[in-house]
């Protein structure tokens, strides 16, 4: 099952940023790609989970986790998780092939 995109999220920060919330919908997300892609900022991808799915609550302690890891890695000048090619970005849809 490959999984269908129903949402949109976009940071407050970014509108305030890279557009003006006068204009339309459409405009907006223009101007918000264009301004990341010219910072070189990646257009990034996001799963949304339902907070009241019986799931919701691994899902969420597997971020934490994996942003102590993180976190701690980078305080002590590691960077491995950036640099680690096991942590390469991988195609969203991969884990649905197999």
């Amino acid at each position: 099952m490959i999984p269908k995109k129903y949402f949109i999220v976009i940071k407050e920060s970014d509108i305030e940023k890279y557009s003006n919330p006068n204009k339309t919908f459409i405009e907006v997300l223009d101007d918000i790609q264009k301004g990341r892609k010219y910072d070189g900022k990646l257009d990034h991808k996001y799963y949304i989970i339902n907070k009241l799915e019986p799931y919701a609550n691994l899902v969420w302690d597997m971020i934490v986790h994996w942003e102590i890891i993180r976190s701690r890695e980078k305080s002590c000048g590691l960077e491995t998780y950036e640099n680690d090619d096991k942590y390469k970005k991988v195609d969203e849809f991969d884990i649905f092939k197999k």
